[in-house]
């Protein structure tokens, strides 16, 4: 009788195939000759599925008389094989000591499982290597995963077979501690767990844990445009134009804030995606701004116009506007934060007579 999960090949001599049982009859087993007992010897040839069915432990392959009851297995009639370990990996991140969730952070503590599930029979001196950022520090590993260089290694593991019902199971864990500070142009922080020797797996993926990390944005501001006829010069009632680049080294931002400080000699114009002017400063919020990406940093450009109020009032000499993340001081000025602009000189005459005595 055939295992389920095989297909016959070949037989000698020949018989019958009946669907999974294979019979033989009309057979001659010689006689005993007095020293040795008769024998005659059949042979059977099957091909084992590929792949075995998730859950399938073992085959066996059963030899009796027809109409006889099954003998037990495994027996001197009953040959039980245990199928081969079906093994696979995956990998998530159960852990952070950090403020934010699903977002690496500086400093914090990442712990990362490993379960490890066996579909098919025991697999014992199993091998695992677990392999870190290079933005992360080792820190420990359960089940005596050892640091070797790039990576942790496990060997000599035991994942259970399984059991007729659920899958064996093996889970590993490891933690790491991210690098302080995180270099700039780090969008993300990956891990990947496979068998030693194997290819890399893509990433993402049940295998390769990537996590992104915070953004990393400054803040720069310029004077792009002045609708006066003195270049660099804030004029009376003039219209200055300004750019507020956001440049992102790290990952995405998201929900991301900007205010802009508007000098009190200057009125609010107009301001780009969706700034607000509240009087004395113009808020972003809910921005996003691009991770770093191939090799190159995202940015989010912001534009506003304010107006010099005309007239300047006496002694003001110049106008400064400041872009800066709320709740921020103020950036020193002038500065990549703090743009300064000088006033045009007003020059006022003034005249009078002077009569000396005795003309």
């Amino acid at each position: 009788m055939l295992s389920p999960h095989t297909s016959f090949v070949s037989a000698s001599p020949v018989g019958a195939l009946n669907g999974g049982t294979y019979t033989w009859s009309g057979l001659t087993v010689p006689a005993h000759d007095g020293t040795n007992a008769g024998e005659l010897v059949l042979s059977i040839t099957v091909e084992v599925a590929d792949p075995l069915p998730d859950g399938t432990v073992s085959l066996t392959n059963i030899a009796k008389e027809t109409g006889t009851p099954d003998p037990a297995c495994p027996s001197d009639q009953c040959v039980t094989l245990p199928a081969a370990p079906n093994v696979s990996m995956s990998k998530t991140l159960t852990g952070e000591s950090g403020s934010l969730p699903g977002t690496v952070e500086a400093g914090e503590r990442l712990t990362y499982t490993i379960t490890l599930t066996n579909q098919g029979g025991e697999a014992s001196n199993f091998a695992v290597e677990d392999y870190f950022d290079p933005n992360t520090i080792f820190v420990n590993a359960s089940n005596g995963g050892q640091l070797s260089g790039d990576h942790i290694a496990w060997s000599g593991l035991t994942v259970p077979a399984h059991d007729g019902v659920n899958p064996g199971q093996l889970v590993l864990t490891v933690q790491v501690d991210v690098a302080d500070p995180l270099p700039n142009g780090v969008p993300s922080v990956s891990n990947i767990i496979k068998e030693p020797g194997a290819p890399d797996p893509v990433c993402p993926s049940a295998q390769c844990v990537v996590t992104p990390t915070e953004g990393a944005v400054t803040i720069m501001k310029e004077l792009v445009g002045e609708t006066g006829s003195q270049v660099g010069v804030a004029e009376p009632g003039e219209t200055l134009t300004y750019n507020i680049t956001l440049t992102n080294t790290g990952g995405e931002a998201t929900g991301y804030a900007v205010q802009d400080v508007l000098d009190p000699n200057t009125t609010f114009g107009s301001a780009s995606n969706g700034g607000v002017d509240n009087g004395t400063t113009i808020d972003w919020s809910g921005l996003t701004v691009p991770a770093y990406s191939g090799g190159a940093p995202g940015t989010l450009v912001l534009t506003v116009a304010v107006r010099v109020v005309d007239p300047l009032p006496a002694g003001v000499s110049q106008v400064s506007n400041i872009a800066k993340k709320p709740g921020d001081p103020d950036p020193v000025c002038p500065s990549s934060q703090c743009v300064i602009t000088p006033s045009a000189n007003v020059v006022t005459i003034a005249k009078r007579s002077s009569v000396r005595a005795g003309l």
